[in-house]
């Protein structure tokens, strides 16, 4: 499997309260349902995926993760290194 596409991504509710634990923990979930490789880091999760389709597709899966969760306001920090 040859990767090219790098997402470095961070996304948790805002409107929740100060722990954002619970939720963060269900995000990490999907990640690794997807299949993918990913790295946890400190400050945001890291995922490799062939195609930038499959990146989205991730982003996708874990907004809608939180929008199950009631989550009505989300932030996100999302990053790509696109190889081609």
């Amino acid at each position: 499997m040859t990767l090219s596409v790098l997402l470095n991504m961070a996304m948790f509710p805002t409107d929740h309260g100060e722990s954002k634990s619970k939720y963060v923990s269900e995000v990490i979930k999907v990640i690794r349902e997807c299949g993918y490789p990913y790295q946890l880091t400190p400050m945001a999760t890291i995922i490799e995926t062939e195609k930038i389709s499959q990146a989205l597709e991730v982003v996708q899966n874990c907004y809608n993760k939180l929008e199950e969760l009631d989550c009505n306001r989300v932030y996100s920090s999302i990053t790509f290194d696109i190889r081609n």
